[in-house]
């Protein structure tokens, strides 16, 4: 399932050492022109890709064809159930598949309440809709998921929607745009809303060879 969803070859973070004092970093999450956030010292190995997925292996023995990845997100198992979810519930598209459960991530540098952690609950909903209606949905989502936090009584200076830019996206997703919300230590992501087309249902069909697509 991983290898279809193209996490275990693109689920990375970018990882940068200080030469001085041996700290890791996410390179992204500092500032390297202006050093070691920790020596101060402007000394660095080069930016490499760092695996995020949590790597094991069952049996007795580890071996070829033992190894395991721990889910890094929820969502691939919406995706590999599609058909059996649409079929017993009886739905037509578009509709929506929602669920929460355990995550985990080998995060670099563990930190910062619940935004670099090892071990986490994620809540995650997938939208099956037709392709020309897919911008339009996506669109409102953002304002929907937007507006739900000033529903619920959140300062609305303190939120707002930001959209990646073409190098920050994921592999999977053609658009994607953060719910953000300003704490102490700076903006930080609340939830994404992504536009993932129709990657997910493509690739495990591909790999299954069990067809997931629709009349």
């Amino acid at each position: 399932m991983w290898q279809a969803s193209g996490h275990v070859e693109n689920f990375h973070d970018p990882m940068v050492d200080c030469l001085n004092c041996q700290k890791r970093f996410r390179a992204d999450d500092i500032d390297m022109e202006k050093g070691c956030p920790h020596c101060g010292k402007n000394s660095w190995t080069d930016v490499r890709q760092f695996n995020m997925m949590f790597k094991t292996h069952l049996g007795a023995t580890a071996g070829h064809g033992s190894t395991a990845y721990l889910h890094p997100e929820t969502a691939q198992a919406i995706f590999i159930n599609f058909k059996n979810v649409m079929s017993s519930n009886r739905v037509k598209i578009p509709f929506g598949i929602a669920q929460i459960g355990k995550a985990f991530r080998n995060e670099i540098t563990p930190k910062q309440f619940l935004f670099r952690m090892r071990e986490f609950e994620q809540m995650e909903m997938e939208w099956f809709c037709t392709e020309e209606t897919s911008n339009d949905f996506f669109k409102e989502w953002c304002n929907i998921r937007l507006e739900f936090y000033t529903k619920i009584g959140i300062n609305p200076d303190k939120i707002r929607l930001r959209a990646h830019e073409k190098t920050e996206l994921s592999h999977y997703s053609s658009q994607t745009s953060d719910v953000e919300y300003e704490y102490p230590f700076g903006w930080k992501e609340l939830e994404g809303i992504a536009h993932r087309g129709a990657f997910d249902l493509t690739q495990h069909s591909k790999h299954s060879g069990k067809d997931l697509s629709l009349f």
